[in-house]
């Protein structure tokens, strides 16, 4: 049925075609204004440019050291970014309609692209869901809310990043069903799954060496609770900028360090049809690992 309604969407339908394209062109505009918001006194615009308004890092260097430790995907504004801004705005109590706009307006900002849209839009669905008391497993969240996706904006169906969202999002959604209540444990088991479930995405252009999962245990927090919160202090009051700059210089040291015995195999990717049926083999996978879970009472 999945591949049904893929092929179906993959139709070009001038309506939504026309939307994704105007909406596009207005949040290119929203970037730019953010964009020049950001401090021109570091040494590190791209990173502030990435962490703050999802601006693609183009810098050779360090694209391949961000490549390399697994962890570009920090850099590029996605669902964790949203996740992040989620919590904060919960714990200071602002209603439900106000995050909303402030979690679309951001996803403007950087560029309304497919990942941070998709997570968006799931963030949403899962609030509403609360407010009218329809639980579904994660899984048939990640499923619902890909599927939106891909009817609001059919042109998507070829993006690889929208792909590799969907496969990040159900890793997170299987280490949900098994859970791990350790703490050390489910951070091993999240970045293992993530690990298995990117490779099919990753092949040919990615980092696929084991040490990405190490990498993601021990760096990813310095991103999300210091690079990304001081990256937002320091836009705000510039005298913060060098303190921005040393934990960069800090994160890049250490990532150069450990990732000094990973090559990068060149490859061909993955054509976009055979990751589809990655992911829909993967949801059938996870609805019988449910059932199985399920009769012996483990869930």
């Amino acid at each position: 049925m999945l591949i049904i309604i893929l092929c179906w969407l993959s139709i070009n339908n001038y309506k939504f075609s026309k939307l994704l394209e105007n909406v596009s062109e207005f949040s290119e505009k929203v970037q730019q204004s953010c964009l020049s918001y950001l401090p021109n006194s570091s040494k590190n615009t791209q990173a502030y440019a990435a962490l703050l308004c999802g601006k693609n890092i183009t810098e050779e260097n360090t694209k391949e050291k961000l490549i390399k430790s697994s962890l570009i995907h920090l850099f590029v504004v996605s669902g964790s970014h949203l996740i992040l801004i989620e919590d904060c705005l919960l714990k200071i109590g602002i209603p439900f309609f106000l995050r909303f706009l402030i979690m679309g307006a951001y996803g403007l900002a950087c560029g309304w692209q497919a990942p941070i849209v998709r997570a968006w839009l799931g963030l949403c669905s899962r609030m509403i869901s609360k407010k009218w008391y329809l639980f579904l497993p994660a899984d048939y969240f990640v499923f619902v809310v890909g599927m939106i996706c891909l009817m609001l904006f059919p042109d998507w169906i070829s993006s690889r990043s929208l792909i590799m969202s969907w496969l990040a999002a159900m890793a997170l959604a299987i280490c949900s069903l098994l859970r791990i209540r350790n703490v050390p444990t489910r951070l091993l088991a999240q970045s293992t799954v993530i690990y298995l479930m990117m490779m099919p995405a990753l092949w040919g252009f990615g980092n696929l060496h084991p040490l990405s999962i190490v990498f993601n245990i021990v760096l990813a927090p310095l991103v999300s609770f210091v690079l990304l919160p001081l990256a937002l202090i320091s836009s705000v009051i510039t005298s913060w900028v060098p303190a921005f700059d040393k934990i960069c210089d800090i994160f890049f040291w250490i990532s150069t360090q450990g990732t000094e015995p990973i090559e990068l195999v060149k490859a061909k990717p993955l054509d976009v049809s055979t990751l589809w049926i990655f992911i829909f083999i993967s949801h059938v996978c996870i609805h019988f690992l449910r059932v199985y879970l399920l009769r012996n009472k483990e869930i």
